[in-house]
């Protein structure tokens, strides 16, 4: 559409011609204009449209009475009677007719209507504008390229009447954006037509819904080939649809439960941080409900609404199992399409809450009696269900000075080699403790240690000597009897008796004089002692032995003295025929 403007475009900026027609005369001059006396002659002068306002149009003599008939442009002129003077008071600009047209009302001697005629010079350069200063339009995320305002060409005005029209369809164009890649302008028949891109997606605003845009519109003018500039802002709200799954603030969760707290009280547990999803689409900001997947059902359930963790069942990390993954489902209510997992990792945390237990809690260990200091004897065994520092535990004797256990592992040695006399006590009996990480709880068993002897005693005689006097016996009677004792047990108390070195024959005896002779034999077992053959008159005396029935290196032996006297009275031998 091409538009024209009307008027005269002068180079003055402010020119006035004031004629008197009943005087036959023109006079021009620059404004203001002096009115002297009343008449019926016609006010004429030409003003800029860029005289400024309050500049004074017109003056009159004191004592004339000036006013304006109600269809003068008052907006733009005012009297001021005070000063006697006409002054502009509205910028011209917009005024668009060529010509003000009005009637003074003149009083002085008499009352006269003197036609007032202005010319308007059109001197301002030109401006335009848009019709708004900020456009409003909306669209939905991911639409398809669309087209979002009618056509901002019929939007643009010239503010001036100046001289001249159009000479091509104005040109509109984006120079600012928040998104830049989202929007765009086609210069077309239909220019100025706002098109969106494919790109348009709400998630991407950042906490705002709208983006905004500053649009220029150009226009060149054919009487001078000026192109004039306009400006003008475009917010466009984007719509969120519903495109994106529910999203958790973290990928894992974490929750520290102790062993056998399943919340009785009904008391939910928080994860650290707390369990949240929020909807990807934030415009639509659906309610989210939280669930847990089926196999975990049975042992936890979730609030669906706070996401808080209720324990179902007790957890006892003594049992095998200290950490749980559980599977956290967050779905948007009205949309249950619309859905998103994360983690839960629930460990459980260990109690001292078991003692430790002996298995067994009978235990028989043997020992060599007199066994070094620091000899192992046997090893007791407890166990404690707990884990970590509440599984261990220590072992301690309740009584027992001769031996000494290892608080850790449980052996049992030799503290004092002399207690272990198997010939005073030959076994001990005491009691181990096992004392749990924090000594509340305990747990004992027996121990037994049987002490195996060693060849540690001599054989003693059951007297210091022994003396038998005999007579009317004959060979292979019974003289009488020497014994020991051996405090050793086993074959270390078996005991041999041998008899040893002849001292000496007192008296005369029969086909043995001066020469020693024992005509007595000695059981080597039972120590009985018999006669074989000896003569009458005669004391007989020798050495007897005692030796333990140990290995030849470690046999231990005593002797004593054995003295027979044999009466005169003795019957002769009596010998085999």
């Amino acid at each position: 559409m091409r538009r024209h403007l009307s008027g005269t475009r002068l180079t003055l900026a402010c020119f006035c011609v004031l004629a008197y027609i009943f005087a036959g005369q023109v006079q021009a001059n620059s404004i203001p204009i002096n009115l002297t006396r009343c008449n019926d002659g016609i006010v004429l002068f030409s003003v800029s449209d860029m005289t400024v306002n309050g500049t004074v149009l017109l003056s009159y003599e004191r004592g004339i009475e000036v006013s304006f008939n109600p269809a003068c442009k008052s907006e733009y002129f005012r009297i001021n009677s005070s000063t006697s003077e006409i002054v502009l008071t509205s910028n011209l600009t917009k005024y668009c007719n060529p010509t003000i047209d009005c009637t003074i009302l003149c009083k002085q001697d008499a009352d006269y209507r003197m036609p007032l005629l202005i010319s308007i010079t059109r001197n301002a350069p030109y401006t335009m504008e848009f019709n708004k200063t900020v456009y409003i339009a909306s669209i939905r995320e991911l639409t398809p390229e669309t087209a979002i305002l009618p056509s901002f060409r019929n939007q643009l005005n010239i503010r001036e009447c100046n001289e001249g029209s159009l000479i091509s369809s104005p040109s509109f164009y984006i120079i600012k954006s928040t998104k830049p890649d989202w929007f765009t302008t086609k210069q077309t028949t239909t220019a100025g037509i706002i098109f969106s891109t494919s790109l348009v997606d709400y998630e991407q605003l950042n906490g705002t819904t709208e983006v905004l845009m500053t649009i220029l519109g150009e226009q060149t003018l054919d009487t001078s080939s000026t192109t004039l500039k306009a400006y003008t802002n475009l917010a466009v709200t984007i719509i969120d649809v519903d495109d994106m799954n529910p999203v958790f603030t973290e990928d894992v969760y974490h929750l520290n439960i102790t062993e056998g707290n399943v919340g009785l009280s009904g008391n939910p547990f928080k994860t650290n941080p707390p369990i949240h999803a929020y909807d990807g689409d934030r415009g639509i900001n659906d309610t989210i409900i939280y669930s847990i997947e089926d196999y975990m059902k049975s042992n936890f359930s979730v609030n669906n609404i706070s996401g808080e963790i209720f324990v179902l069942e007790e957890l006892d990390a003594d049992e095998g199992r200290d950490l749980y993954v559980v599977t956290i489902k967050a779905t948007q209510q009205s949309n249950t399409y619309r859905t998103a997992t994360s983690t839960l990792s629930l460990s459980v945390i260990d109690i001292d809450d078991n003692p430790p237990i002996f298995s067994p809690n009978n235990y028989n260990c043997n020992i060599t009696e007199h066994s070094a200091v620091g000899q192992l004897i046997c090893k007791v065994t407890a166990t404690d269900k707990d884990k970590g520092q509440y599984g261990h535990f220590t072992y301690e004797l309740e009584n027992g000075n001769a031996v000494d256990i290892d608080p850790i592992s449980g052996y049992i040695k030799v503290l004092d080699s002399h207690m272990l006399d198997r010939e005073k006590e030959s076994s001990m009996i005491f009691k181990v403790i096992a004392k749990s990480f924090d000594g509340s709880k305990t747990d004992k068993a027996n121990v037994t240690i049987n002490l195996i002897d060693i060849n540690d005693n001599s054989p003693v005689f059951s007297q210091s000597s022994y003396n038998f006097s005999v007579q009317n016996i004959n060979i292979g009677d019974y003289v009488g009897k020497i014994s020991a004792f051996d405090l050793d047990s086993g074959e270390n108390q078996k005991l041999n008796y041998t008899r040893g070195m002849c001292l000496s024959n007192i008296g005369v005896c029969t086909g043995e004089s001066m020469k020693c002779h024992f005509p007595f034999l000695i059981d080597p077992e039972s120590g009985n002692i018999t006669l074989n053959g000896c003569t009458a008159g005669c004391i007989y005396s020798t050495l007897v032995s005692v030796c333990d029935s140990s290995h030849y290196f470690s046999r231990m032996c005593s002797t004593t003295l054995l003295v027979i006297r044999v009466e005169d009275s003795l019957a002769l031998p009596i010998l085999n025929r």
